[in-house]
């Protein structure tokens, strides 16, 4: 079942939540949120909001609704992804030319996550090359590659990136030249 679970919590004017419900399908005719009249946000999430980690999409979606006396209503509210996404790609060839080669990402906040070919295991802030990286919305993201050949020589080089906004997918695709 690869049914996204949403979580759902009603906000009042002030802001405060009135009303949650842990996944969105139980809510039904016959199993309303019963609201007072007035308006609300109703707000969907689905995921952790992480500052940044491997496999961990977030997603959210905010609705104001006004609720009226003696009426149902139906909420339909849209989802989007809440992070930007990070990946790279090294061609096979490069394990030949490269003991090392690793791209460490960040938003500017907590630690940098690094894709590389050997990833310490265990350690949730390094993941395989093939992984990608989700990382909080901050505006910019700066990106640093290191390489070491097999001859021990090191390279290594950093960009950043601003105006960087959720829903973007920044893939890098190395090659030799």
């Amino acid at each position: 079942d690869d049914e996204l679970v949403f979580a759902v919590d009603v906000l009042n004017a002030s802001g405060q939540s009135v009303a949650q419900v842990d996944d969105h399908r139980t809510v039904t005719t016959a199993n309303p949120i019963r609201l007072q009249i007035g308006n609300y946000d109703v707000v969907a999430k689905h995921g952790q909001n992480l500052n940044a980690a491997f496999e961990n999409p977030y997603y959210e979606g905010t609705k104001n609704v006004r609720i009226y006396p003696d009426q149902i209503n139906t909420v339909n509210l849209t989802c989007t992804l809440a992070n930007t996404i990070f990946s790279v790609e090294f061609p096979s060839e490069f394990a030949q030319h490269f003991s090392e080669y690793e791209v460490s990402v960040t938003n500017g906040v907590g630690s940098p996550l690094v894709l590389s070919n050997r990833p310490a295991p265990g350690n949730p802030l390094e993941a395989g090359l093939s992984s990608k990286a989700y990382l909080a919305v901050t505006g910019t993201l700066t990106w640093d590659l290191y390489l070491k050949n097999t001859e021990g020589g090191e390279y290594h080089t950093m960009i950043t990136y601003s105006d960087v906004k959720a829903r973007q997918h920044y893939h890098l695709k190395f090659k030799l030249g």
